[in-house]
């Protein structure tokens, strides 16, 4: 037989008759105080908002993370960007131009609205012959290399480009 009991200040867990007494348990203990039932309630609360926080800071680190990697994209984008228009530029130059793009190292006017403040492209150009197939074809180039960095000197993005040199011809 199943027995259950409600007061005011207490609520009775159904017991089968019998196992409290056979067990030596007072009834009275098998109570739980609306008190006590509140405070059980309370830390399941407390809890749960702990968990929903935690995963709050989580989503929160995974929105600050996308978007640091978002702006170093952008400005990786612009620096190559901006490198190839440099490069573009040096290999369309005349001679003397060239000689100027080395020595000053800006093909390009600066403050580019994506690139961080005090970003520079330099250039450096070398002459070498290539062998090139089966037949090792010797062919001379000019090899010429845009660096873009930041005002710290760090390296936003470097490209190379190969011109051809016409024999008995200075780069």
């Amino acid at each position: 037989m199943v027995a259950s009991a409600v007061s005011d200040f207490s609520i009775t867990v159904p017991i089968v008759t019998g196992i409290a007494e056979e067990v030596g348990m007072p009834r009275k203990d098998l109570h739980i105080r609306r008190s006590t039932r509140r405070a059980i309630s309370l830390m399941e609360t407390l809890v749960a908002m702990f968990v929903l926080a935690l995963a709050g800071v989580a989503v929160l680190n995974l929105f600050a993370t996308s978007h640091e990697s978002r702006n170093e994209a952008s400005i990786r984008l612009a620096a190559t960007m901006r490198g190839e228009e440099a490069l573009s530029r040096f290999l369309g130059a005349s001679e003397q131009d060239r000689d100027d793009y080395l020595r000053d190292g800006e093909a390009l006017p600066k403050g580019d609205a994506n690139l961080p403040s005090g970003s520079t492209t330099t250039f450096a150009a070398q002459s070498e012959t290539l062998a090139l197939g089966r037949e090792q074809v010797r062919v001379r180039v000019l090899r010429v290399r845009a660096t873009v960095s930041d005002a710290q000197g760090n390296t936003l993005a470097a490209l190379e480009r190969l011109e051809p040199v016409a024999d008995g011809s200075n780069p």
